[in-house]
């Protein structure tokens, strides 16, 4: 018991990385267009959410990562969900952070938009890890006899944490669906249906 204890506090060797650790380039990107680093609260420890910006011809490419700072000055970078990714032209990765499921705490809201197509989901730090904890579209085009039609989501946050959601889809020229209730399983670490 007292190991499970001590290891939920100390960094996996694996995790541990030098105070001044950069993302790693993608193999087909030369060029470096910027870096950026937000304090993100996920862990209430000083983290920070590093992006690393590159161009691919044509193409760009996000490398993130979230960085906890340690008491010997290295850092411990979570591990779990990849937030990174490689972008074709007119596609959107946008970061947020939000508090959803606990006072003074933070997850990352991430939105993915391309043509026809978009979504969004929360990200929370949970021991060394990050762990996608709720996912929804928020754009889908259906293709029709008569042509494309937009589904589209409606998210909203409940008031009190931990925050319900609360989506709803509505598609172009028919009545909106019901709308579903999500809430916050503690046990699980996830957003489930009610």
């Amino acid at each position: 018991m007292l190991a499970l204890l001590i290891a939920a506090f100390v960094c996996p060797p694996s995790q541990r990385v030098p105070a001044d650790w950069k993302p790693e380039a993608p193999a087909s990107c030369d060029k470096l267009q910027g870096t950026d680093v937000f304090d993100a609260n996920l862990t209430g420890e000083g983290d920070k959410l590093i992006q690393a910006r590159y161009r691919c011809g044509q193409k760009r490419a996000l490398r993130i990562a979230v960085l906890v700072p340690l008491p010997d000055a290295g850092l411990c970078r979570l591990d779990g969900e990849d937030l990174s990714i490689d972008l074709a032209a007119g596609e959107k990765r946008l970061l947020d952070f939000v508090e959803l499921t606990r006072a003074g705490r933070k997850v990352v809201k991430v939105r993915d938009q391309s043509e026809g197509s978009a979504s969004v989901a929360f990200f929370e730090a949970q021991g060394w890890s990050l762990k996608k904890i709720f996912f929804s579209q928020t754009l889908e085009t259906l293709a029709t006899a008569h042509g494309p039609l937009a589904a589209r989501w409606t998210i909203e946050l409940g008031p009190e944490l931990p925050r319900t959601i609360r989506a709803q889809r509505c598609v172009e020229g028919a009545p909106c669906d019901d709308p579903e209730e999500w809430q916050y399983a503690k046990a699980g670490g996830k957003y489930v249906k009610k």
